[in-house]
Formats: C-alpha cells, sequence, structure tokens
C-alpha cells in the first residue's frame, strides 16, 4: 500500500498512542482491506433488490467503502480515546505506590519493577516497557522521553520531567 512518509510519521503516532504495536504500512493495508470488503459487502447485501440497475448497486459499494472508512478512523480515535483515559485513572495510584516503595528504600527501576507486578494495565504495560529499554542499556532520560512520547498525557510529562530533573 503506496503511503507517503507524511501520512506515515502521522500514523506511527497514532498507533503509538493507541497502544497499537504494528508498523503503519501494515495498518493503512489492513484498513484498506476492510474498506473494500465493507463496500462489497454493501454491495452483495443490497444487489438483489436493485438488480436490474447499476448505478444504484455502485452507489451503494461506495455508501459501504465510505462506512468502512469511518468506522476505521472512528475505532482509532475511540482506542486512543479510551487507553488515555485508562491509564489517566492509573497513574494516581500508580505513583502513590511508586512513591512508598521508593521511601522504603528501594531504587527508581526496582521500585517500578515491584510496581508493575502489583498493577495490571496500559501504565504497567508502559512502565515495563521503560525498565526493558533501561535494562537494554538506554540512559533513563531517553527511557523516560521515550515514555512521554508514547503517552501523551500533561501528568506524566511532568512526573517523567521530575525523574531526569532529579537524576
Amino acid at each position: 500500500v503506496p503511503i507517503s512518509e507524511k501520512e506515515k510519521a502521522n500514523l506511527s503516532l497514532q498507533l503509538l498512542h493507541a497502544g497499537i504495536k504494528t508498523r503503519p504500512v501494515n495498518y493503512a493495508t489492513m484498513r484498506l482491506i476492510v474498506i473494500i470488503l465493507c463496500g462489497v459487502s454493501s454491495i452483495i447485501m443490497f444487489a438483489p433488490k436493485y438488480y436490474y440497475s447499476f448505478v444504484p448497486v455502485i452507489f451503494l459499494g461506495f455508501v459501504g467503502m465510505y462506512f468502512g472508512y469511518v468506522i476505521m478512523r472512528f475505532s482509532l480515535s475511540k482506542q486512543i480515546t479510551t487507553r488515555q483515559k485508562n491509564i489517566e485513572n492509573q497513574l494516581p495510584n500508580f505513583l502513590d505506590l511508586l512513591s512508598v516503595c521508593v521511601e522504603a528504600g528501594l531504587g527508581f527501576d526496582q521500585s517500578v519493577q515491584h510496581v508493575i507486578k502489583q498493577f495490571a494495565g496500559e501504565l504497567s504495560e508502559e512502565f515495563g516497557m521503560l525498565i526493558r529499554d533501561i535494562s537494554l542499556g538506554t540512559p533513563r532520560k531517553n527511557a523516560l522521553q521515550s515514555l512521554q512520547e508514547r503517552v501523551p498525557l500533561d501528568e506524566l510529562k511532568t512526573f517523567s520531567a521530575a525523574v531526569i530533573q532529579a537524576d
């Protein structure tokens, strides 16, 4: 599926925010397949009613394709919104337990690993990626900036900036 670099970067960022771990080209291909299938299915469903005329059948095909496009577009934005809301709801409890672990004497990385075991959800997955990046040799500052890029919440950006500043 031909996709421009600008559109690929935009789609990549949207997929990152939605938590979908696939390449933009693969998602664009899947989106195109869904659009075509919606168009074909609308033709199959409504063609027997209009068997005598070709124009309404083609029009219904385009309506089905538009419906598939709208479904794919809104489902991605809904996934982004739902994921960010879930992370925003989990953040206070996550940070509270993290601060208790740090005050108890654990290091930052150990505290995050302990809190990840206690919580399940999108925020734990993101901090799991943070710990994985740090353990693979990425500097903590870069790993936290990557976290900020994946999860565009102001509260998490403030937390990351504070940890970077303290480091």
